[in-house]
């Protein structure tokens, strides 16, 4: 939670969109709308410490490109 709008109350969401390598990491995360941007770089570092099962076709791991909404809100909801 961004501390200057966690300070305020302020509440908003992120949608990014990501691609998850071969090996799982994330790569490429990049905000593709917010409901204000001072959650934007917050949730770009919390996806990029995510790790996932690589996707597998024909035997082989490839990349894929993912979309996660992130939702910031207050500890009283």
């Amino acid at each position: 939670y961004p501390r200057g709008a966690q300070s305020k109350g302020k509440q908003g969401w992120v949608e990014l969109e990501f691609t998850v390598t071969e090996e799982g990491d994330v790569r490429d995360a990049k905000a593709r709308s917010s409901s204000a941007s001072i959650f934007e770089g917050t949730a770009i570092s919390a996806i990029n410490r995510w790790r996932f099962a690589p996707v597998v076709e024909d035997g082989r791991p490839v990349p894929v490109r993912g979309v996660v909404k992130f939702t910031f809100r207050g500890d009283n909801d």
